[in-house]
């Protein structure tokens, strides 16, 4: 039988240390599984649309400075640096030089580094977007920058610049948007519910702008905003004629008005509708669970 080498004198001693101190209070309380080395899980692609893929393709290539087809750490953090919006629409905290901030965002890379070769590929790269379906949902495709160039163009000269006219106009929108969806709201709840939604929707409007290429920050709003009116016994369908009717107002009052700031609008109120939509559907599913509990304590 073959004896094992000893171990060298220095290897004996840490051996010891470690023995003697495992079975010491401090030791017996430490959890040594947290010392140990994570091997990244395997995960299965994400079964992307084009759309979707197209949309992270373009922040990954955003990214991926020296085109190499892989982001490297170096690379995010530059990114970071470098661009504010790319930091807010990964979620990740800009890099402002402090350990802190280094050590966090380097956490973020090495659980997307799946394959632990301290590079991202795409697939590894989109997999951040999996956990983060609503910001990839909203996360406008190609155009993004000429869009937002048309909506700030045009808040300052209409929403501001013409904001008295463009209250009235929308007032008027409203009523017509009502009879387009055949919608029949009682002057009561004109009154009581929907009489503050122009101006909730106005003011609203200057952080949807803002967040139009980076809309991580604004769907947690609009979705309380959401449940805030159905809560309050509102009809989806009326709000939805609400945004609805706010791109028409602003043509109305508009000197001209183009395809594509049609577009740009049209585009812009559907997503919010659809965020505080998201709101109607998640206070409902709240309400039937607890129904639900209490039906299941009678």
């Amino acid at each position: 039988r073959r004896l094992r080498r000893a171990p060298p004198p220095d290897a004996f001693a840490v051996v010891l240390q470690l023995h003697a101190f495992t079975m010491s209070e401090e030791g017996a309380e430490m959890n040594f599984d947290s010392l140990s080395i994570k091997v990244p899980e395997t995960r299965s692609k994400p079964n992307w649309s084009a759309k979707d893929e197209s949309k992270i393709r373009r922040v990954f290539d955003q990214c991926d400075e020296d085109k190499s087809g892989t982001v490297s750490l170096a690379e995010l953090f530059a990114g970071l640096a470098k661009d504010k919006a790319l930091s807010r629409t990964l979620g990740i905290p800009a890099d402002d030089g402090s350990d802190e901030k280094k050590a966090e965002i380097e956490a973020i890379f090495k659980g997307l580094d799946t394959d632990g070769n301290a590079e991202l590929d795409f697939e590894e790269f989109g997999y951040f977007f999996a956990e983060r379906v609503e910001v990839l949902r909203y996360l406008p495709a190609e155009g993004a920058d000429e869009t937002q160039l048309i909506l700030e163009n045009e808040f300052e000269d209409l929403v501001r610049g013409k904001a008295i006219e463009l209250k009235e106009a929308f007032l008027t929108a409203i009523d017509a948007q009502y009879e387009t969806a055949k919608l029949e709201v009682s002057q009561d709840a004109r009154e009581n519910l929907y009489e503050p939604l122009p101006d909730d929707i106005r003011d609203s409007v200057v952080k949807l702008v803002d967040a139009y290429a980076n809309p991580k920050d604004i769907i947690p709003e609009m979705k309380k905003f959401g449940a805030f009116l159905a809560r309050a016994g509102c009809d989806v369908n009326v709000v939805k004629a609400h945004y609805d009717a706010y791109p028409k107002a602003l043509a109305s009052v508009a000197g001209e008005w183009t395809v594509a700031s049609d577009a740009a609008w049209t585009t812009l109120m559907s997503r919010a509708f659809d965020m505080v939509k998201s709101g109607f559907v998640e206070f409902a599913k709240a309400e039937r669970e607890a129904q639900e509990a209490k039906a299941a304590e009678e």
